[in-house]
């Protein structure tokens, strides 16, 4: 859907339109709930906000422009490992035996799920690669303000507050650059539009949500498992469309499954 999105407009563009359609969304919730919203989060809802609906979304957009699906693809899932180092770096965390060897299962299986999938075909390799990667730090240090900055609000409070902040610039940024302009143009604009819509409401609204509360009540590592999954879910539906799964699929699938499963032995559940 990004790349549709991205055929019309540009990066910048591109994540301030979802920032708009997002904060659409959460806007008669967040204005009812403003007022109460304890005051000492604000600059850490404020900082949340910025990394992650602005910095992380305009680097996976810059690269999705340079860079082919597959890299992208295998880029992403760096990031339950980044997720673990900025822990353990900036939030004493201690990574266990389980979850490094999980993850390095994890990272491989997916590569090789990918490949046998035909769905990685990495000609070669840019700079831009290094802006997918630095967006998996971005999304390795959201993830942890999640369960350690922000412990203590629910998910909604979370994602309303941060969408609220992100609201006005992303419609002075839009208006200032032609994007509503762009956006009205005619039917060619409809499908990108339409497709920069559904990214606002799926990957950034009800993904926050969902991504938040799963943190909440496990861990930023096991939350960020996801991007392990994505590909496996993917080979899934192409099975019951009438796709072949071949040996080789099966066997990465049960490898990222494996790896799930060891990095499931550390994570402690928490109480709702």
């Amino acid at each position: 859907m990004l790349k549709k999105a991205l055929q019309v407009y540009s990066p910048e563009q591109a994540v301030a339109g979802r920032m708009i359609v997002a904060g659409l969304a959460f806007l008669p919730y967040a204005l009812r709930r403003v007022r109460q919203f304890p005051r000492k989060f604000w600059l850490r809802v404020t900082a949340f906000a910025l990394l992650a609906n602005v910095l992380t979304s305009f680097l996976y957009a810059t690269a999705q422009t340079s860079i082919d699906s597959g890299l992208n693809g295998i880029i992403n899932t760096l990031t339950p490992l980044m997720t673990l180092l900025v822990g353990i770096l900036f939030y004493r965390e201690k990574g266990r035996l389980f979850q490094w060897l999980g993850l390095g299962l994890g990272f491989m299986g997916t590569i090789a799920l990918l490949y046998a999938s035909g769905q990685a075909t990495v000609n070669s390799v840019n700079l831009f690669a290094l802006v997918a990667i630095m967006a998996t730090v971005c999304n390795g240090f959201t993830a942890n303000m999640l369960k350690f900055n922000l412990k203590g609000l629910s998910a909604l409070d979370i994602s309303g507050m941060a969408f609220l902040v992100t609201f006005p610039l992303a419609i002075g940024f839009f208006s200032f650059t032609g994007g509503f302009s762009l956006a009205f143009s005619g039917a060619e604009t409809f499908q990108a539009t339409a497709y920069l819509i559904l990214l606002g409401l799926l990957a950034n609204a009800l993904a926050l949500i969902l991504i938040t509360r799963l943190i909440q009540l496990t861990s930023p590592v096991f939350a960020t498992l996801t991007t392990y999954l994505i590909p496996l879910v993917a080979v899934s539906w192409g099975f019951l469309d009438g796709e072949k799964i071949g040996a080789g699929q099966l066997a990465a699938m049960g490898v990222i499954l494996v790896s799930v499963y060891l990095i499931n032995r550390t994570v402690k559940p928490q109480k709702a």
